[in-house]
Parts: structure tokens; sequence; C-alpha cells
């Protein structure tokens, strides 16, 4: 073999483009109720609330007007981008791939994690309550199950998310009509998978299900895995609630944009996503705040 094989030596590219890790759009959309809507803001449901019973009076007794209490919780938009991504056509002849389609793809990933962010932070913000939103209510502690039940600044652990269930059923949500969703990021899920009522047959009798290492659900309750859970200091604000505690209102759903720029040189295209839209808690009573190690 020649001294100069080494000039026939050949370089090989991939013709494929793989996207890095990363959360791969919203994984709490569906979880949630979603509403299209339009204008500066709006309201998602109009509540009224619970009124009594009382021994009637007689034959013959005048009628007693009794005015249900009422009130609304309003949604408010907030309009997401991504930065452009710009395919020039100076690169493509360059390069053995087309990259826009996964840009695309990229920017529309971004956007699914800004509403994830955006409902999650929903669940435990002031929500703007009232005729015209001007009362702010805030996230009662009595929602809250602390860093220490199941263990003195213990994870997430059954005995936490049975006090969940707890308040729940105790505030009259229906929880057999409407399953509770958990949001547990990579941690607590772990803490989970070591807990022996859930691993173990002999205890969990069938409440608990792990499929292929993931516990996808305990005491009738689903279970969401998100790293995006929130976080204070670094214990983290496990969220339980029901689709009808928390509201998505969309006023523009994801949308790319794929132009050429005609007043930039050679004409490039570029590639981005937007949307519009805002969360918020619709019932204190449906949501419940784990605070975990």
């Amino acid at each position: 073999m020649g001294v100069n094989v080494s000039a026939h030596y050949v370089t090989q590219f991939t013709t494929n483009v793989q996207l890095l890790l990363q959360q791969k759009g919203s994984l709490l959309r569906d979880t949630v109720s979603v509403g299209s809507h339009r204008g500066e803001s709006a309201v998602p449901v109009e509540q009224i609330g619970a009124i009594s019973a009382s021994i009637r009076s007689g034959r013959g007794a005048p009628i007693v007007v009794q005015d249900s209490p009422e009130t609304r919780r309003w949604v408010y938009p907030v309009d997401y981008i991504t930065q452009a991504e710009i395919v020039d056509s100076d690169d493509k002849v360059r390069m053995l791939i087309d990259p826009q389609s996964s840009y695309a793809q990229n920017a529309v990933n971004a956007i699914g994690r800004q509403m994830d962010d955006t409902i999650l932070a929903s669940l435990y913000a002031s929500a703007n309550t009232g005729k015209t939103g001007s009362t702010a209510v805030t996230f009662p502690a009595a929602q809250q199950v602390g860093i220490n039940v199941g263990g003195t600044s213990s994870s997430l652990n059954v005995a936490k998310l049975r006090e969940a269930l707890r308040i729940l059923i105790a505030n009259e949500v229906d929880v057999m009509g409407e399953r509770p969703t958990v949001v547990v990021n990579a941690k607590q899920h772990d803490a989970l998978l070591n807990e022996i009522q859930i691993i173990s047959a002999d205890f969990n009798r069938g409440e608990a299900v792990i499929e292929s290492g993931r516990v996808t659900r305990i005491l009738g309750m689903d279970i969401k895995i998100c790293n995006r859970v929130p976080l204070s200091s670094s214990n983290a604000l496990v969220p339980v609630y029901v689709k009808s505690g928390v509201h998505l209102g969309i006023w523009n759903d994801i949308q790319t944009f794929v132009n050429e720029q005609p007043a930039l040189e050679k004409n490039p295209t570029t590639v981005y996503a937007a949307a519009t839209f805002g969360a918020t808690r619709l019932e204190e009573g449906k949501i419940v705040q784990i605070t975990c190690a």
C-alpha cells in the first residue's frame, strides 16, 4: 500500500439533527382546564358559593330571600416569543443538513416549557378576584403540608401524599370524579421509590402503580414528573391539584414563524415561535402545596 494512501481518507458527517436534552414542550397543559380568550383580561369562570338550608317556619310563612356568595376569577395574557434562529443560504450549501425544522421544534419546546412555568407559578401566586379583579387572594396556609410531615425535614413520602388527599377530601373535592395530579421532580420521584408502601405489593394493595421504573399513580392520584417544580431555597414545593382548580387561558396558541427576511442580505430565513397565554388558580381548596426537602 502506497505511502500516499492517506490522501484518500474521507470524513463522514451525519445527516441527522438531534436536539440536546430538554423538556419537550408542555407536560402540564392537559392537567388543567384550558380556555380560549380575547381582550386585555378574561374571566374563566363565574363562581357561586355554598348556601345553607334551614327548618321551614310553617305553612304560609313568608319566603326568606338569600343571596348566594358570588365572585369571579381573572386571568391576564402575557406575550411570549423565542429569539429567532437565522438560516442563511450560504450556510445551507456548506451543510449536509437543513436544520430549519429542528430550529422550529426547539422553539416550540421552549414555549411549552414557559407554559408549564406559568401554570406552576399560578398555583401559589395571588389570584385576582372580584367584579373587576381588584381583590388579591393569597394561597392559604391551610392548604399547605409541612416539611416535617412523615419525618423531620423529609422528602416526598406517603404520609405527605395522604395528608394532601385528606385536605382535598375535607374541602369536598370530588377526588373520585376528578383524579388529582401530583407534580414531582426527579428527586421527589426517587424518594417515592424508597417508600415501602409504594414498591411493595404487600403494602400498597394496588394503590400504587409502577411502570418501567416510574411511579405513575398512588392513592388514586396521577404522578407527573416535571423538573420545573417551584423551589423555596432548596425545598421543592410539590403541587397536588385537580383540573378544575387551575385555568390556562390562551389568547394565541403556540405558533411557529418561518419567514424570509428581504431586509437582510441574501434573504435569510428566520425561525422562531410565539404564544400569548396566562394562568390562574380558580379555587384554593382544590390545590395543596407539599414542602419537601
